[in-house]
């Protein structure tokens, strides 16, 4: 019985791990247009849904959450460029998804240099399976040009 729990976890620990490894992010700021740029680099195989839920029983979209700051406003929804649609038969539902690469748009009011930090959560899958979520968390330096 131990064994098998020990695999169980060693399993799951594995998965959770492969996930991260499947997406890596790179967050940037830019000050002239005020946007916050959220690039996903997705490994081959791979892809990384929308950040719209469209389906009901599918997999959890991306979410990009900015953390509190009284420096920064939040404005408007996220963007994102147009994605890949398929019919998925393991869930019964049409997807939503990004192959490659992707970036995600994020307008903000900067009211003075700052720090910005937030969460990514996203989800990953390819053919045969699908890794849980994942929460990724960044932080980076805000400068306001006057």
């Amino acid at each position: 019985m131990k064994i098998i729990l020990s695999y169980i976890i060693l399993t799951f620990c594995y998965s959770f791990a492969v996930a991260q490894e499947q997406v890596s992010w790179d967050v940037t700021f830019d000050a002239d247009q005020s946007e916050v740029f959220v690039r996903a680099s997705i490994d081959e195989g791979w892809h990384l849904y929308s950040s719209e839920k469209v389906a009901d029983l599918g997999p959890i979209p991306t979410e990009v959450v900015i953390h509190e700051n009284d420096g920064v406003e939040v404005v408007g929804k996220l963007k994102e460029p147009k994605p890949k649609v398929s019919y998925d038969p393991n869930f019964g539902e049409t997807l939503y998804y990004f192959e490659e690469a992707v970036t995600f748009t994020q307008a903000i009011e900067l009211k003075g240099a700052t720090e910005l930090s937030g969460t990514i959560t996203y989800m990953v899958c390819n053919d045969e399976m699908c890794m849980p979520p994942v929460d990724y968390k960044f932080s980076i330096e805000l400068t306001h040009e006057n």
